[in-house]
């Protein structure tokens, strides 16, 4: 049993082509920029847009396929869904929220209720039942959403950003519960996020679209380790840099060469250097760098007890320093300085 789905969606100017597969139990987080394509998949999967190409498969039963023309309308998929606003109903009490989903599938209400006071049981709002959304929290309306979803017995789990309505000071203790209630769920769950936080605390596997397309797929470790893309890359806060490997060494694709200690191989590829990697001098360095080049300061961003300089010079970079240093060199927008790292920091992969 699994879900199959390659999902063909035009939307004025944007295309969207993505293929999905999931097995029961499989957490798996969609990553991306804004207008990925990422909430367009959430809604093809849950039928509230049709394919213009491809197939949706979910444990074996089409849902979705144009080419011969079957459709399975929204309520009648074993899907649910939490929005990112989580949609409760204002005028329905929480006992009525989680028991609407199953009344929609033909349970008599006194069985419906007793179905949404067991969920509420689980998700600790044993006592909730008849308070209303306005008088919730954020992490406790979230909770209710979600029961809401589990009530059905779903086999397909949609997450739309569920932990972006939260204040940041609420967010890591209901990111904590959530990854609790998940486990719970045998079937398959897909979570939208913007946040790889929420990714590699949540998800099994990762995959991250850009303009439509999937650019990598693969655990968070793997993700992190080898970004296929800017985007990845700022996201998991590394350098990279695009370039060919020739010869045993790597030319950028502006001309300046990164030497790397292990093997490089031929033909394009990327070098991966992490920011805490990049040595800020105010002379050229001596010692051990194999790398240095002559950089102009662009932005100085401060992050708790950290600095990252961004550079542009023969190549781009981000730098991370401690404010100390941020002193000592006198770093600021506009300044001259040089940019290194050791060769043992760059680790350069095919593209």
């Amino acid at each position: 049993m699994s879900l199959v789905a390659r999902i063909g969606v035009g939307l004025g100017g944007f295309e969207l082509a993505a293929e999905l597969h999931l097995v029961p139990g499989e957490v798996v987080a969609l990553l991306g920029p804004n207008g990925a394509g990422k909430s367009t998949v959430l809604r093809c999967l849950a039928g509230l847009l049709p394919l213009d190409d491809g197939q949706i498969e979910l444990d074996g039963v089409v849902m979705d396929d144009p080419e011969r023309d079957l459709f399975v309308e929204a309520e009648d998929r074993p899907i649910g869904v939490v929005f990112q606003e989580y949609l409760l109903f204002a005028h329905l009490s929480v006992r009525e929220n989680v028991a609407f989903g199953v009344r929609a599938h033909g349970v008599r209400a006194a069985s419906a209720r007793r179905t949404a006071d067991e969920w509420l049981e689980r998700m600790g709002l044993g006592g909730f039942g008849s308070r209303f959304p306005r008088e919730l929290s954020g992490g406790q309306a979230q909770r209710v959403a979600l029961a809401r979803a589990l009530a059905t017995e779903p086999r397909l789990l949609l997450l739309d950003e569920p932990l972006a309505a939260l204040d940041a000071g609420t967010r890591s203790h209901v990111r904590r519960d959530l990854r609790q209630h998940l486990s719970t769920f045998a079937g398959m769950r897909v979570l939208v996020t913007h946040d790889p936080v929420d990714a590699f605390s949540l998800a099994d596997r990762v995959v991250v679209l850009e303009s439509g397309q999937i650019v990598q797929a693969g655990t968070m470790t793997d993700v992190t380790a080898h970004p296929r893309s800017r985007y990845i890359a700022d996201l998991v806060g590394m350098n990279l840099i695009a370039g060919v490997g020739a010869d045993g060494g790597f030319v950028a694709d502006g001309g300046a060469v990164v030497v790397a200690a292990d093997r490089v191989p031929a033909g394009r590829a990327f070098a991966a250097v992490r920011p805490q990697a990049v040595a800020l001098h105010r002379q050229p360095p001596e010692g051990s760098p194999r790398n240095s080049w002559q950089c102009i300061v662009i932005d100085v961003d401060h992050r708790a007890d950290r600095v990252r300089v961004q550079l542009a010079g023969p190549i781009s970079l981000v730098a991370e320093i401690t404010p100390a240093a941020m002193i000592s060199l006198d770093v600021r927008p506009g300044e001259q300085m040089w940019a290194a790292a050791k060769a043992t920091e760059v680790t350069v992969y095919p593209i």
